[in-house]
């Protein structure tokens, strides 16, 4: 599995990745996986943002969204690179881990607020 590091050369930890990313997420890649977002909150326990599994709902946007997010700059290099660490963290994952639940709600939530439910993006654009 991948290893995340910060700039001072120390391995990240998944809680230290989600905070990153909930602090420095592009608008770009927020509205983007926001579009892809709203078609899994239903899906994973509970039908609304505060109730559902926050981890499972992060995971399945980005792996729908993944190939549309722009890395333009530094910022949208970084954010992508962060997305892919967390999607692979959950894809290899054997058992539901629920310690960082209350990190991943407040990275969807911030991802929710980037727009209103935006048009779900269904073709490459380059």
């Amino acid at each position: 599995m991948s290893k995340i590091y910060d700039n001072n050369g120390a391995r990240m930890t998944v809680l230290q990745v989600i905070g990153e990313l909930t602090n420095e997420i592009p608008q770009s890649h927020a509205v983007t996986i926001n579009a892809h977002m709203w078609k899994h909150v239903g899906s994973f326990v509970g039908n609304d943002i505060d109730h559902c599994d926050a981890q499972a709902v992060f995971a399945h946007s980005v792996l729908d969204s993944y190939k549309f997010l722009p890395t333009e700059t530094p910022e949208e290099e970084k954010s992508k690179k962060y997305c892919k660490y967390l999607l692979d963290r959950y894809m290899k994952s054997v058992s539901q881990d629920n310690s960082n639940d209350s990190a991943y709600h407040l990275l969807i939530k911030k991802i929710a607020d980037s727009n209103n439910h935006g048009d779900i993006i269904t073709e490459d654009t380059e």
